[in-house]
């Protein structure tokens, strides 16, 4: 019972943390984002960085990075594992400033977070429709473009244990489409923040184990060398998991 008390309470207060910052964060970038410039989705990218690190800092949350992080910016395509929805804050706090990631839609619609998210030039996708995923992969072909790094779960979906899942050949395909080279990024133990059936948070210590850059033969893009070189990442995927476990 006080276990549960003391959850419900730091759930209260990573709210809070996460609204006040916000806000003292939001009212300075709203008030310059009109005079940023052409590339004032990379600009303001810096203050969703502030603000990530500052509410995962003040929450006890703030992740413990192992490997090397990539010296340049890239771009590179993340491969990212989905263990929690705090995944994206993480993601923030540790990659370099100005990756993109593409959205469901519906997220864009909910207040303030939509508003940052398309001032960060994130890519809205409505599902199972294949005209609006065509438009979105044009969108990330022309991020990549212009030197900019993609954030996937390749996954596909959020695990509810913390395992790696089935990596997507569809989700890899980005990869050889721009020739772009993926760097794994494994999460761990995030799904014990809060754990299925719990509607509370819990303060957990989260590592981030960073792999190596991953480089295929971009130009095989036959069914069985795709499938295969899932396979072959969600081994590697698995491998760094092992690592921080």
């Amino acid at each position: 019972m006080l276990k549960q008390i003391g959850y419900a309470l730091y759930s209260v207060y990573f709210i809070f943390v996460s609204v006040a910052t916000y806000l003292i964060y939001s009212i300075p970038i709203q008030i310059a984002y009109p005079f940023l410039g052409k590339k004032k989705h990379e600009r303001y990218a810096f203050f969703a960085k502030m603000w990530a690190v500052t509410i995962l800092a003040l929450t006890g949350l703030l992740p413990k990075v192992h490997g090397k992080r990539p010296t340049d910016n890239g771009p590179y395509v993340y491969l990212f594992n989905h263990q929690s929805q705090l995944d994206i804050l993480i993601a923030l706090a540790v990659l370099p400033v100005g990756f993109k990631f593409v959205a469901k839609e519906e997220l864009f619609k909910i207040p303030f977070l939509g508003d940052s998210m398309r001032k960060n030039g994130y890519i809205p996708i409505k599902r199972q429709q294949a005209r609006e995923a065509a438009a979105a992969l044009d969108k990330v072909k022309s991020a990549i473009a212009q030197g900019l790094s993609i954030l996937i779960f390749p996954e596909g979906t959020r695990t509810r244990t913390g395992a790696i899942g089935t990596i997507k050949r569809g989700s890899i395909m980005v990869a050889f489409e721009t020739q772009t080279p993926m760097l794994p990024v494994v999460i761990n133990p995030a799904h014990q923040i809060m754990p299925k059936g719990s509607f509370f948070l819990r303060p957990q210590r989260i590592d981030v184990q960073v792999g190596s850059p991953i480089v295929l033969d971009w130009d095989n893009k036959t069914r069985d060398y795709t499938i295969q070189s899932a396979a072959d990442i969600e081994t590697t995927l698995k491998a760094q998991l092992a690592q921080i476990a």
